[in-house]
């Protein structure tokens, strides 16, 4: 039979600069392979919800291809973690309970280190890369960060009016799916879970972009 979903990543939420996730213990190790975090800036609230229900009903006409519809037709950058566009569960921990935090406090306040930090609740579950680890912002330049100091224009993700606006107030929507691998035959596709956006008051994280 074909497999064509993954469960999705439980308990996303937002308390004030931090995010978490828990990882769901129903997907099959033998195709789950790990998490893709997803970013993208706005230039209003507005249109922060306006694609939460893009997102949402694209989703439900048609899911196999939410992946590529959100880093295609929307927009949507991969979070690199460290040097990667993934993170990958170790196989023998796939079923196992824990949590993934993602914490901008450094970037917004302005702390040293000034990077995003990417954790894992449970330090015995291997993943690739190991955890914790820096996140950063995927424009093909090494080390752009979410601090201020990176926040400028003249990158793919921060265009005027498309992903801020003309004060320089910029909102960062994150995303977090699972994915792995379907074997069907001879046949190998990547397969995606319903991705899910982190429930916080507000939903989003405001920044602002230095012009």
């Amino acid at each position: 039979d074909e497999y064509t979903y993954l469960y999705s990543q439980i308990n996303t939420s937002k308390t004030g600069y931090i995010y978490t996730f828990d990882n769901n213990q129903l997907n099959d190790p033998a195709v789950f392979i790990g998490y893709k975090l997803l970013y993208k800036f706005f230039p209003s609230t507005i249109k922060v919800d306006e694609e939460i229900s893009n997102v949402t009903s694209r989703y439900t006409s048609s899911p196999t291809t939410i992946y590529q519809y959100m880093t295609g037709d929307l927009g949507f950058k991969d979070l690199k973690i460290g040097t990667s566009d993934d993170l990958k569960i170790d196989f023998a921990n796939r079923p196992d309970p824990f949590t993934i935090q993602i914490d901008f406090t450094n970037a917004v306040l302005g702390y040293d280190p000034k990077n995003v930090i990417v954790s894992i609740s449970d330090l015995a579950v291997s993943t690739t890369p190991g955890l914790p680890e820096n996140a950063f912002r995927n424009v093909g330049q090494i080390g752009i960060g979410f601090s201020n100091e990176d926040m400028v224009f003249g990158y793919s993700d921060l265009v005027l009016e498309d992903n801020y606006s003309i004060t320089g107030d910029t909102y960062l929507l994150l995303y977090v799916l699972a994915y792995g691998q379907n074997i069907s035959g001879s046949t190998f596709s990547e397969v995606y879970s319903e991705p899910k956006y982190f429930i916080g008051t507000p939903n989003y994280l405001s920044l602002t972009v230095d012009q």
